[in-house]
């Protein structure tokens, strides 16, 4: 259902989600998260609904192009899986 665009405005951009993910792995850059695990701290901070998990992924995609956050894949006993960090280079 459309939502008139009030409403529309009154939301946050993707760029200032964007600050808030980047803040936070700062904040934290003595650990690496999966990006289910940004979702539910952002989604416990009431910054994401339950539908947003792409939201967030594509968050980290544009922080790792911009070399803002470094991503690696490591193993796990779940197999290789895609951490993000803050990039202190």
């Amino acid at each position: 259902m459309p939502i008139d665009i009030d409403q529309f405005k009154s939301g946050k951009s993707s760029d200032s989600f964007t600050q808030v993910v980047k803040e936070f792995l700062q904040n934290h850059r003595d650990k690496a998260y999966l990006a289910t695990e940004l979702f539910e701290v952002m989604k416990g901070r009431k910054l994401v609904s339950p539908a947003d998990l792409f939201e967030i992924q594509n968050v980290l995609h544009i922080l790792s192009r911009e070399r803002s956050i470094v991503s690696r894949h490591v193993e796990t006993k779940d197999g290789f899986q895609a951490f993000y960090s803050f990039n202190e280079g």
